[in-house]
């Protein structure tokens, strides 16, 4: 074995953008990920979401501030194309994408209703940095939402080593690179620390369940990085990380293949 050292670059989403992470990514939408924000909205707010990825959450949150404005932002170009495509094939007109960071937002103090961010903070080092730019950029009074991860909470079934192997792999990778697969459970404390009134905090679960949900997830899995980077830093031989890939292509055939992830929200209102 080779090592060929850590190809997770900071500050880009960890899963990668293959073909297999894409289908599961554009598997969300705002009637599901988004739920415990959307009665904060109202028509003709203005509203950013960060991290948008292709669109797939931003489509619905367009419409339910529509005439509002949208932008959707991301660091990454090829997802912005795809959700510009989003918009043309469902008609969305009140949103625009355009590529940038978390970190430096495009915009100037005080100039959205509402900030949203899926999926974010765990990938990034630096969450409280992200955090602080989407206040700047919010109105007094506006509101923000944020939905993470909190792996504490992961159901799979059925399991074995080789499953349990890989989800320990996915997380200690991350953690390496100094983004928490845990942070859900801290929004809400996050938040307030930050100066936000009104917080709230809950949780819930993204399940998958089927063949078809299976199936994405699965080949997701396989695709992404984490466990070439076992390999390359000697956690584990090829052997080992090959009986992992194994395991999910028999897991996905599973008649009672069942996985869920819990997710932590929380809300705040800018002073």
């Amino acid at each position: 074995m080779t090592s060929r050292g850590n190809s997770i670059q900071p500050g880009v989403y960890a899963v990668g953008y293959g073909g297999g992470a894409i289908e599961w990514l554009e598997r969300r939408n705002a009637a599901w990920h988004a739920a415990f924000f959307l009665p904060h909205l109202q028509p003709g707010m203005s509203l950013l979401d960060c991290g948008c990825g292709s669109g797939s959450i931003t489509v619905g949150l367009a419409e339910a501030v529509s005439p509002g404005r949208v932008i959707g932002i991301d660091v990454e170009r090829s997802v912005i194309e795809r959700a510009v495509l989003r918009t043309k094939q469902h008609a969305i007109t009140n949103a625009r994408f355009q590529v940038g960071s978390g970190y430096e937002l495009p915009f100037e103090d005080n100039s959205f209703d509402a900030v949203f961010a899926h999926a974010l903070l765990e990938h990034l080092g630096e969450p409280l940095r992200a955090i602080r730019e989407m206040r700047r950029v919010l109105k007094p009074g506006g509101v923000l939402g944020l939905r993470s991860i909190d792996i504490g909470g992961r159901i799979i079934h059925p399991t074995n080593d080789s499953l349990e192997q890989y989800h320990h792999f996915f997380e200690t990778v991350l953690k390496r690179d100094g983004r928490d697969m845990r942070i859900g459970r801290r929004l809400g404390g996050l938040l307030k620390g930050e100066g936000f009134s009104k917080v709230e905090a809950s949780a819930s679960y993204d399940c998958h369940w089927g063949p078809q949900a299976v199936g994405a997830l699965a080949a997701a899995w396989i695709e992404f990085p984490f466990l070439d980077e076992a390999e390359a830093l000697g956690w584990a031989d090829s052997a080992t990380v090959e009986k992992i890939r194994d395991a999910f292509r028999k897991w996905r055939q599973s008649p009672d293949a069942f996985f869920a992830w819990s997710q932590c929200q929380a809300v705040g209102r800018k002073e």
